[in-house]
């Protein structure tokens, strides 16, 4: 038996649509082969025998096992009785039925699409038929996966964005995006994810299988049409026939999207198919379409466009030499304009025109520039951005007078090998592509015989580069580069040992202008090679990334020009821009400040600070001056030359915040009493005195036309005060929790608040009403901005992102790349780019237009936040830098490990001593083998940083505290959390009992709480102190509980009771660190003037200061054997004898730049050498 020609087209009959699409709606899968061929003959009246003879399937096989389970499949799908016999008729009332209950068609809105950077393709030629092939792959077969491929220049893109124009009304949602720069698999999800949810999803898991099983959901709930455009900027060299490494990603989310039920759709454009999607095609509803060059008629208008002349035949065979590309036959249009008049037969007589393939014309095209040309066009591929005329002639090594340039640049345009937006010159990516692997080729060929010509004169990749841009010149330069080295040589020992040889090479002529010396640091620093000790004096390194470990290394006599190296700035609570946007200041906790040139992002001045810890600190609107306060003093420093102006004494509590007016004359101080202080700057004077209330005030802030101060509270309160009449105007309730961060619009109308209670307010100020509340924050806003013309709403928040508010039309975008909680944003003056401050020791500088964090300022900050010692005598620190390091302080041997992603806040040995906990501030625990240093597992499940751990007794239970307001209860060996107890306020440190019966915990909310294990329940709660809790620890015989606070008083209590024992003031602002000596008698403190303190804890008694830290005391911690180890800021840990006061040993690490020799170094600014300097490196006379 065989069907007919009329029997082939039956799966396009609409019962059998309906009747696999009701199938699909109840199993969640459509009807398998067999099925389908059973109900295909059923249709045409054949018998089972007959099917089966046809199929080559078992009679008994088709009659008593698939057909009845089809039967049985459709009767579910369709709600009735349904046999061999009735089918038809019921499938016809069900198409009848679904045409009746067709449900109203969505509106679609301009919010549901986001077309990215996609290409406008108002002028667009021809692909009529593959237009028609494509709708009806995704839009009437609803295909999961389809893709379009072609060489470069062929018109997928186009095509992609054309497509998805004509059919976006069959799809809820729309979103093209490019992957031209190769983004990060989970960049990708979290985009989509983000659009699709409308701006509400953003605490996505870290893991990608999870970002993609999400985005599935989404694609299962909407019709969607996701297009990605150019999929082989992510797949790796065409040898290896697989994703790239980074990037494979991409591939699961291909494979996830098309072998998954779900009505949506991924387009996708490449020039080539990744091998796995090979070995897919045809299933699971995916379809790929070849894209072949324009036909005759398409390609021939692109040409009369052009205003080219010929006959039919003639623009028949330039078609053929181009094969149809679109892209060749616009970039080889301005040659027959310019050269040939016009007349294609002219152009084709002169036998320049035969290319076999893209790389044949591009090569010809190439070898015919001036050596002029070809390094603009090196350096256009270098750069990756459109870039102006100034910035190419800053690139390049020879002087070029600017007409030069120019000429050679339309020279360029005219042969369509650049293009010219706007005034800033780039290349089509293909071409970019083509100059970027020509490049590479050059590059490993001249380090293979060492005869430097395009090494010396082109950097391989630009420090001085913005972010984004520097890390794709790593990715697509630099890589292929050191893989083709690794290829030659076989070792990074070899590869080291030539490049150095190079080095030695260039230092005969010592100085001369160029790349080189920073290039091949470059290369020596990606392979990670340990440079201790290289010699790269008397060299010019320009463009270098030096922001690492340079122990010992040689740079005397250097010309270090537009290269990077790390800071030593620490951590900064505030940041502002200059009145013309040139200069950026900012200052850190000790008061130090800094002023970095704009343009290049250069330190151009360093000032000392002062030798405390200032509880606050802000600069000037202008940036100009520093206002900071230490306890109960103001103090107002010049910013350039860091010397104090003037000291205002007045309070009488610790200040918690300043703030300055927009013209410099006056300033706001506020203490924990809830008094406010108004002073002249000029004079120093107070002008006046409000009271707030009981309550402490936490931000503050002046209009910008000086009218009007503003106080926030730690209640949540907000007053607005009258500066010329000193009154009191309103009191503004709605906040939950503190007020941390104030902000006003330029025209003084609009008042924006932060707080600890997740959300951001804005304020009419003439009426008090909230206008509006903006709540897409995970944790507290620390920081808020207007930009300079008051349309965006800038907010920073400890759930570590930047959200841009525009105020008109309610779009969010968020910014992601700081680790750690943010604290300062400012707008620049000119509105283009944002500054932002974390804890994560970083500055960074976002590009507003693009979203694109364009420069990093990173410090090195590696000092131990926290210690804890084992009963076998290690010491375990958690470190600024996010590490955690094993120190054996009998003979010096240090081990460190890596994981975390943010400081590491807290760490504790298990009893048995074999585990390590650490909590850190990227919001993880982690157990680690304290035998190995491997990690073992890390626990999942706070939604903000970790604050602090604790070991039970048993070895199998930990308890953490984070600022998520909570306490939890894990199991060490699965993972598992065990039990959640639920602060009102974060939770800043946990104790627990060594019975393991009690844990301790100490909040924001300047209580103290005491929890049964076995219950879970807070059976009493500690409130005598007057600010954040910031430690406790229990005595080793559990009668005691010693805590420390913002307050800067310790208290002990009776553990059964609550009663308060003991109460002393340590004489400084914070208490960050507390420790019971092993027999219960001694107190060790953080203390004033970087000391350690020890107290008599019956008496209170201060028993002794150990003195040698020099900066703040920041944890400490008891051996079994009564000796203290202190960490500080300073970067150091301290072992003391307890009896007698000494220091027995100093731990430390070595300084990224550890004995480095800048001696006579050029290119540096003053302030840069002295950072070095702060680091480590060394001038000698």
């Amino acid at each position: 038996m065989n069907y007919s020609e009329s029997d082939l087209d039956l799966d396009k009959k609409e019962e059998f649509k309906a009747a696999d699409n009701a199938v699909y709606a109840v199993k969640g899968s459509y009807l398998t082969d067999i099925q389908k061929i059973i109900l295909k003959g059923a249709w045409l009246g054949y018998t089972y025998e007959e099917i089966a003879d046809k199929e080559g399937y078992s009679d008994n096989y088709l009659k008593r096992d698939v057909g009845p389970r089809l039967w049985k499949i459709l009767s579910d799908a369709l709600g009735e009785k349904v046999s061999k016999k009735n089918f038809r008729t019921a499938l016809q009332r069900k198409l009848e039925e679904a045409k009746s209950t067709l449900p109203p068609t969505k509106k679609i809105t301009d919010t549901c699409r986001d077309w990215g950077e996609a290409a406008d393709v108002a002028i667009f030629y021809g692909r009529t038929q593959e237009m028609v092939v494509l709708e009806q792959w995704i839009v009437s077969d609803r295909c999961r996966v389809v893709t379009i491929l072609g060489m470069a220049g062929i018109g997928k893109t186009a095509l992609s964005v054309k497509l998805a124009q004509q059919i976006q009304n069959n799809f809820e949602y729309v979103i093209w995006r490019s992957l031209d720069q190769a983004p990060p698999i989970k960049d990708i999800l979290a985009e989509l994810i983000y659009f699709l949810s409308q701006n509400t999803e953003i605490d996505l898991p870290e893991n990608i299988s999870l970002r993609s099983l999400r985005l599935l959901d989404y694609l299962r709930k909407h019709r969607c049409l996701l297009i990605l455009d150019g999929l082989d900027a992510i797949l790796r060299h065409r040898d290896q026939e697989q994703f790239h490494r980074e990037y494979e990603g991409y591939s699961q989310l291909i494979r996830c999207i098309g072998e998954t039920a779900h009505q949506s759709c991924l387009l996708l454009t490449s020039r080539e198919k990744p091998r796995d999607f090979y070995l897919k095609e045809g299933e699971h509803r995916l379809k790929s379409l070849q894209l072949s060059g324009l036909n005759l008629e398409e390609g021939q208008q692109i040409l009369k466009d052009s205003q080219l002349h010929g006959t039919r035949e003639i623009y028949a065979k330039i078609m053929n030499i181009y094969g149809g590309n679109p892209l060749l036959l616009k970039m080889v249009a301005p040659i027959v304009q310019d050269v040939f008049d016009r007349d294609i037969t002219e152009f084709l007589k002169s036998g320049k025109t035969v290319f076999s393939n893209i790389k044949n014309l591009f090569d010809q095209d190439f070898e015919c520039l001036s050596q002029m040309e070809q390094g603009i066009m090196y350096w256009l591929a270098i750069n990756r951005e459109p870039v102006s005329l100034r910035e190419l002639a800053e690139d390049i090594l020879q002087e070029v007078h600017p007409l030069e340039l120019a000429e050679a640049l339309e020279s360029l345009r005219q042969r369509a090998l650049i293009e010219k937006t706007s005034g800033l010159f780039t290349q089509q990516p293909a071409i970019a592509e083509y100059v970027t692997d020509r490049f590479i080729k050059q590059i490993c060929l001249e380090l293979k015989t060492q005869e430097l010509a395009l090494f010396k004169s082109h950097a391989l990749v630009k420090a001085s580069a913005k972010e984004y841009i520097r890390n794709a010149q790593t990715r697509y330069i630099l890589q292929p580069i050191v893989n083709q080295l690794f290829a030659d040589m076989g070792s990074r020992k070899s590869i080291a040992n030539h490049l150095n040889k190079i080095i030695k090479n260039l230092q005969r002529s010592p100085l001369q202008p160029g790349y080189a010396s920073g290039n091949i640091l470059n290369l020596l620093r990606h392979m990670q090679v340990d440079l201790k000790g290289y010699d790269f004096s008397h060299l010019k390194i320009w463009q270098a990334r030096l922001d690492g470990d340079l122990h010992q290394v040689n740079l005397a006599s250097s010309d270090l020009d537009k290269s990077v190296f790390l800071a030593n700035f620490g951590s900064i609570v505030a940041i502002a821009y200059s009145s013309n946007g040139q200069f950026l200041s900012a200052v850190n906790t000790s008061g130090a400040t800094y002023i970095w040139h704009v343009p290049q992002m250069k330190l151009r001045h360093l000032s000392k600070g002062y030798n405390s810890w200032l509880r606050i600190a802000t600069l000037s609107p202008d940036g100009q001056t520093l206002v900071c306060a230490s306890d109960c003093i103001v103090k107002l420093g010049d910013v350039n030359t860091g010397q104090c102006i003037k000291s205002l004494h007045g309070h009488r509590h610790p200040v918690g915040t300043v703030a300055v007016s927009s013209d410099s004359q006056m300033l706001a101080s506020a203490s924990c009493d809830g008094t406010i202080k108004l002073w002249s700057t000029d004079t120093g004077e107070s002008i006046t005195t409000w009271r707030g209330g009981t309550s402490h005030i936490t931000s503050l802030a002046f209009s910008p036309n000086g009218e009007i101060l503003v106080s926030g509270s730690n209640t949540g309160t907000i007053e607005l005060w009258s500066i010329s009449s000193q009154r009191r105007l309103a009191t503004l309730h709605q906040h939950t929790s503190a007020i941390l961060t104030v902000a006003f619009s330029p025209d003084s109308q609009t008042l924006a608040s932060g707080s600890s209670d997740r959300t951001i307010k804005l304020w009419s100020v003439s009426t008090g009403e909230c206008l509006k509340t903006l709540d897409e924050h995970t944790s507290e806003v620390q920081a808020v901005a207007f930009s300079p013309d008051g349309q965006t709403l800038a907010s920073g928040s400890s759930d570590r992102t930047i959200k841009l508010w525009s105020l008109s039309t309610g779009e969010l975008t968020t910014l992601k790349g700081h680790t750690g909680q943010i604290r300062a944003v400012t707008f620049n003056p000119d509105g283009q780019t944002l500054a932002s401050s974390s804890n994560d020791q970083a500055i960074k500088i976002w590009e507003l237009s693009t979203g694109e964090c364009i420069k990093t300022l990173r410090a090195y900050a590696n000092w131990a936040v926290s210690l804890a010692f084992s009963a076998d005598g290690l010491i375990a620190s958690g470190n600024n830098d996010a590490s955690v390091r094993l120190w054996n302080p009998h003979d010096g041997e240090i081990r460190t490990v890596q994981g975390h992603t943010g400081r590491v806040q807290s760490v504790a040995f298990s009893p048995d001593c074999q585990t390590l906990a650490s909590a850190s501030n990227d919001q993880t625990l982690k157990l680690w083998s304290v035998s190995t240093g491997e990690c073992l597992t890390t626990l999942y499940g706070h939604q903000n940083q970790v604050r602090s751990v604790a070991f039970h007794p048993d070895n199998s239970t930990i308890i953490s505290g984070s600022d998520d307001c909570t306490v939890k209860l894990w199991d060490a060996t699965t993972g598992e959390c065990l039990s959640t107890m639920h602060h009102p306020s974060q939770v800043r440190t946990v104790a627990l009992s060594s019975d393991g019966q009690v844990i301790i915990s100490g909040s924001k909310d300047r209580t103290i709480r005491l929890w049964h294990v076995s219950t879970k329940q807070c059976y009493q709660t500690l409130c005598e102190h007057t600010s954040d809790i910031k430690v406790v620890v229990l005595s080793p015989d559990n009668q005691s509980l010693a805590s420390g606070s913002d307050d800067g008083i310790v208290k002990v209590w009776d553990v059964h009771t609550g009663q308060c024992l003991q109460s002393f003031q340590v004489d400084t602002s914070t208490i960050w660190t507390i420790a019971f000596s092993p027999d219960g008698q001694i107190l060790a403190t953080n203390g004033d003037h970087h000391s350690v303190k020890l107290w008599d804890v019956k008496t209170g008694e201060c028993l002794n200061a150990l003195q040698g830290h020099k900066s703040w005391v920041r944890a400490i911690a008891f051996s079994s054997d009564g000796l203290i180890a202190s960490s500080s800021q300073d970067e150091t840990i301290k072992l003391w004898h307890v009896n007698t006061g000494e220091c027995q040993k100093t731990l430390r690490t070595a300084r990224p730049y550890e004995d480095m020799n800048i001696t006579d170094i050029e290119g540096l600014t003053d302030a840069q050498k002295a950072a070095l300097k702060a680091l480590g490196a060394v001038e000698r006379s």
